[in-house]
């Protein structure tokens, strides 16, 4: 009787799931035939594209129809254009990503869910209007520094309204007020977060059947929200654990709403709102059953204030001089312009945290050529 000492697929890529290194995952594509397979669909899975070298080689790769190569835009399911894409390794010039670069990456990879874009200063609706038709599967968006206006949200929405769920936002002022109105018939959003341009709106009045089942939202620059504004959006809104209201006009009326509408509300972020007052902050504190963590810098609230305050659950105007480093959600640089990797949780590269020294600088630079060669 023979024995099939074959480890089955599944497993081999259950197991190869595990390694955080994308240096030993090519190492097991030289195993045999069976582990290569599996393990390129692994190394293919994030692509992380930090300077031109890495940029031009994938989408080489990507284009090739031939052969095994012609699938690995089928494993791909989640892509970064880091801040720091270069011109070159000791380049002090930035590279414009550009539309149509975007359309030359974006029309490779059909079963994409996640899109993160650090920096898109040079994406315009030409190329973005058109990258729901290439992406339909898109779950995650994060765009910063966009120029996209209204016609793209339109697209986006016509495309992805029933899967997207979470949406992060910055843009030059090219969007309006319909931006809300549009998101409407997106009933599967979650995560929620629209920085920069609220403070150019006409109308800030946020709609509130916008993605009933939120859970977390961040508006900032919400210049001309008021208390009835915001409370009748948090009245719509029962789910949300999350909430990062920036720069508005709310009061201490709409700290007292928050427990009453939000029942497991677990964090409160209320950056530059002079409206409030200890006492509210007090009462919300006191009232609200679930709550972690509140950060209100900004607003004129000082340790002598609360001097009993849990330094891990409060934050308030001592505890930071720049509140634009607090960023939302997962996402550590959201307003952080010293260009940090946003994509924290990659283990793909062989450093960790980069420090803003030019010789960390030198260390990314050398982890994309190597993560450039896995990726061939």
């Amino acid at each position: 009787m023979t024995i099939d000492r074959r480890l089955p697929c599944e497993l081999i890529s259950l197991i190869l799931s595990q390694l955080n290194k994308k240096k030993d995952l090519y190492a097991c594509t030289l195993v045999n035939h069976v582990f290569y397979k599996e393990a390129t669909h692994l190394l293919w899975r994030h692509l992380d594209i930090g300077n031109v070298p890495t940029f031009t080689s994938i989408t080489a790769a990507l284009k090739q129809q031939h052969g095994q190569l012609a699938l690995l835009g089928t494993f791909v399911r989640s892509i970064v254009i880091n801040e720091r894409y270069m011109t070159a390794k000791d380049s002090r010039c930035f590279a414009k990503f550009s539309d149509d670069d975007l359309l030359a990456l974006i029309q490779h990879v059909p079963f994409l869910t996640d899109l993160i874009l650090q920096d898109g200063h040079y994406i315009t609706d030409r190329s973005f209007e058109q990258v729901p038709q290439y992406i339909p599967h898109l779950t995650h968006l994060y765009l910063r520094r966009s120029q996209i206006t209204q016609r793209s949200m339109e697209a986006m929405v016509r495309h992805w309204h029933p899967h997207l769920t979470h949406l992060e936002l910055e843009c030059y002022n090219k969007l309006d007020a319909d931006l809300f109105s549009a998101l409407v018939p997106c009933t599967a959003l979650q995560h929620l977060a629209i920085f920069r341009f609220l403070e150019k709106m006409n109308d800030p009045h946020i709609d509130p059947s916008v993605a009933r089942h939120l859970t977390h939202i961040c508006l900032d620059a919400c210049l001309e929200m008021t208390d009835d504004m915001a409370i009748a959006f948090l009245q719509s809104h029962p789910h949300l654990t999350y909430l990062d209201l920036r720069n508005s006009k709310i009061t201490d009326k709409t700290l007292d709403a928050i427990p009453m509408y939000l029942p497991d509300v677990v964090e409160v972020r209320l950056n530059s709102n002079p409206g409030i007052t200890p006492d509210g902050l007090r009462r919300l504190l006191r009232t609200c059953q679930h709550l972690e963590l509140v950060m209100c810098l900004g607003c004129g609230i000082f340790q002598e204030h609360f001097p009993e305050r849990d330094e891990d659950a409060m934050v308030i105007d001592c505890d930071y001089d720049d509140e634009e480093n607090i960023a939302p959600f997962d996402y550590d640089d959201d307003d952080d312009d010293d260009g940090d990797d946003g994509d924290d949780d990659d283990d793909d590269d062989d450093d960790d945290d980069d420090d803003d020294d030019d010789d960390d600088d030198d260390d990314d630079d050398d982890d994309d050529d190597d993560d450039d060669d896995d990726n061939e």
